[in-house]
């Protein structure tokens, strides 16, 4: 939706924000099923994996804001290409996460003071 608004000749920035609403409604309810899946790939080091995690993400967000500065005076149509681009690495990174069983609190616990 993002993508065609800035394909329009002058979005409105209400509709923008309307565009961006399910976006960011899917990234919060996907959000903590990404992180589970993500510490579930960890294994035993899933506190390892959820601060690798937190990381990758902070930098990424740190790395696509730069990357998108120098064209944000073009209008929004790069900022809908960045934005579609990184939800389409996140659910490439996501499919290639191998299936695991959950790992249990109890066992992370025991991993840890094995250390």
């Amino acid at each position: 939706a993002l993508l065609a608004l800035a394909l329009a000749p002058a979005p409105e920035p209400l509709w923008t924000a309307a565009a961006m609403a399910p976006f960011f409604l899917g990234m919060g309810l996907r959000g903590g099923a990404g992180v589970v899946r993500a510490m579930d790939a960890a294994g035993a080091g899933a506190a390892r994996g959820m601060a690798l995690l937190l990381c990758l993400s902070l930098g990424a967000a740190a790395a696509a804001t730069a990357g998108i500065a120098p064209w944000l005076a073009l209008g929004p149509l790069p900022l809908a290409v960045q934005v579609l681009a990184l939800a389409l690495l996140s659910l490439a990174t996501l499919a290639a996460l191998p299936r695991r069983a959950p790992v249990s609190p109890g066992r992370v616990a025991e991993a840890a003071r094995e250390g």
